[in-house]
């Protein structure tokens, strides 16, 4: 299944919002979405992970996607998340261009990242590829590939603030 964004539109929400969870896999690709609104939106152009949610994609391609923050947006409190084999390519945000994990003192996601590639995503700020803001919890990347993401400030591949312990294996 594909899901293609063809044009920049303003609009409130990503193609998904998770309010519980959900679990994309095996070929899905979401291609040119771009969320450009600001009530609620610019946050996750193809997914946003609420408080205390779960999403797993498994196989899926996320490419060509802009918005404020990261094709996928994981809000604070307790949202997990599980990312393997998938492609994150030619995203660009104003901070995680591929991915903006977001945490505060009430709570924070939990990333685990497997067998990924990051390609060419891009940040006008920090973090080109991922961004971890106040993320208190542990998070995982392993067996990851970044290749020519770029941050106009700080972390061309990974930017990590008040984070609780990242393991890059």
């Amino acid at each position: 299944i594909t899901f293609k964004g063809d044009k920049t539109v303003e609009r409130s929400w990503p193609l998904f919002a998770v309010n519980k969870s959900l679990t994309l896999k095996d070929g899905v690709v979401i291609d040119g979405m771009n969320n450009i609104g600001t009530s609620g939106g610019g946050y996750g152009a193809a997914v946003r992970v609420n408080e205390g949610c779960t999403l797993v994609l498994d196989g899926v391609t996320i490419r060509n996607c802009s918005n404020a923050r990261g094709s996928v947006y994981s809000n604070a409190g307790g949202a997990t998340l599980t990312i393997t084999n998938c492609l994150f390519e030619g995203n660009s945000a104003t901070a995680g261009g591929a991915f903006y994990g977001y945490g505060t003192a009430n709570g924070a996601c939990k990333a685990t990242i497997t067998d990924t590639a990051f390609v060419g995503n891009s940040s006008t700020g920090n973090g080109g590829a991922i961004f971890f803001n106040g993320s208190k919890r542990d998070q995982s990347i392993v067996n990851c590939s970044f290749t020519d993401n770029t941050a106009a400030t700080n972390g061309g591949a990974i930017y990590v603030t008040a984070a609780g312990k990242l393991t890059v294996e």
